[in-house]
């Protein structure tokens, strides 16, 4: 996997990656406060899922058209529901 720099929206200057998720397959992402996350599916989805004192779980759920931002302080968990290819641009 190769990693470079460069410039999106409101981004700034940020990390981008590809990342290949098996169906099954989670991985977790945790942000602290000025921090971004961005998850553009080329295929399959994902589940993105954080907890909330104010309620008890909240989901999001990622395609090919519908990326996933992330800006709200927290631990959030990114499951796979299949085989997935995504571009992930993280800032912070």
């Amino acid at each position: 996997m190769s990693e470079l720099s460069f410039s999106v929206a409101s981004f700034g200057a940020s990390q981008c990656d590809a990342v290949v998720m098996p169906a099954g397959s989670s991985e977790f992402v945790s942000l602290v406060e000025g921090q971004r996350f961005c998850l553009f599916l080329i295929r399959g989805s994902v589940v993105v899922s954080r907890e909330d004192k104010k309620k008890p779980w909240r989901q999001i759920n990622g395609g090919p058209l519908s990326p996933v931002l992330l800006a709200t302080p927290g631990t959030y968990s990114i499951f796979a529901k299949t085989h997935s290819i995504a571009i992930r641009i993280e800032k912070g």
